[in-house]
């Protein structure tokens, strides 16, 4: 409070700057075991292992999410073939749908401890 009052007395127009701090708390404890250790990936989300037909010229979009200690990263598969590099993305999309999209599209989440394949999401393209 004093520094309130030294600060308005040297403001003759009681013109005030505020500093506010914001504090970050990362709370790791939420996937973290009792001990601490490291975790493998497992999946909290995963492409459904069902078909889907989309149509042509639209927007599929495929998430899958996984927990593990340290965080999963993730990378895609078309019908074995990855689909770029790991990153922590966890949406695949693939806009303006054509017949070569079709495919069987799986998810890949992998950490330092180890990494587990999501069930295979068969997609169908019907054309117009």
């Amino acid at each position: 409070m004093e520094e309130l009052e030294r600060l308005l007395k040297m403001n003759p127009n009681n013109i005030f700057i505020v500093f506010v701090l914001y504090a970050i708390i990362v709370d790791i404890s939420l996937s973290a075991d009792s001990s601490g250790q490291m975790q493998p990936p497992r999946f909290s989300m995963q492409p459904s292992s069902s078909n889907s037909i989309v149509r042509e010229g639209t927007t599929k979009i495929l998430q899958c999410s996984a927990l593990g200690i340290p965080q999963p990263m993730y990378r895609w598969l078309k019908n074995g073939v990855p689909l770029g590099d790991y990153s922590s993305e966890l949406f695949y999309k693939i806009h303006n749908t054509k017949k070569q999209d079709a495919g069987a599209y799986q998810c890949i989440a992998k950490n330092d401890v180890g990494a587990i394949f999501s069930e295979k999401n068969n997609i169908v393209v019907a054309c117009k």
